[in-house]
């Protein structure tokens, strides 16, 4: 069965299994990409080995994406799963969701970190159609930073101390706080 004809059922059936994408996992694509980042997280820039191996990513999440409320939809955005400019690395402590714990002007705070299926929106109302084209997806403003796209200057700043900020504006001098952590969280 092909993914295009998987999504054409209806819900309860496709919740009942899952479909299978596997040509990204094919030995030539992950040696592309492992050339394209240079053997490094596309989002962190861990080399592999630190964290264990790297993972192929889908910047857009191919099995369904969660909302920030936590409810899941199942058909975003799995006609993207074997796009290439959806591809990239990634360790497992970016690419999968785990608990951690950061600690912020000296108390530990727990957290869930590592992107998962979450990709949030600023407006979850601009959230695209079902298989819409790459102009259609382009009005989305996603949170989180496009490793290969955005310029990290422009929404980052990193301090001498080691720890970094983030801003809202896309302006870097308007730094919201600078003690933030050594590792932002969506």
């Amino acid at each position: 069965m092909k993914a295009h004809d998987f999504h054409a059922t209806n819900e309860h059936d496709r919740r009942q299994r899952r479909f299978d994408f596997t040509v990204h996992k094919h030995p030539m694509v992950r040696n592309a990409l492992q050339e394209l980042f240079h053997g490094k997280c596309a989002y962190c820039e861990t080399k592999a080995g630190v964290w264990g191996g790297l993972e192929i990513e889908h910047f857009r999440p191919k099995g369904g994406v969660v909302r920030p409320d936590g409810t899941l939809l199942p058909d975003h955005y799995w006609w993207l799963a074997l796009e290439w400019d959806n591809l990239y690395l990634a360790c497992i402590q970016c690419n999968r969701r785990h608990r951690s714990s950061t600690t912020v002007a000296g108390a530990a705070r727990p957290e869930i970190v590592g992107k998962g299926d979450r990709f949030p929106l600023e407006d979850e109302s601009t959230r695209a159609v079902v298989l819409a084209d790459w102009e259609q997806l382009a009005n989305e403003k996603p949170l989180l930073l496009d490793p290969c796209r955005d310029d990290p200057t422009e929404h980052l700043v990193f301090l001498t101390d080691g720890l970094g900020g983030w801003c809202l504006s896309g302006s870097a001098s308007s730094l919201v706080d600078p003690g933030w952590a050594r590792i932002i969280s969506m």
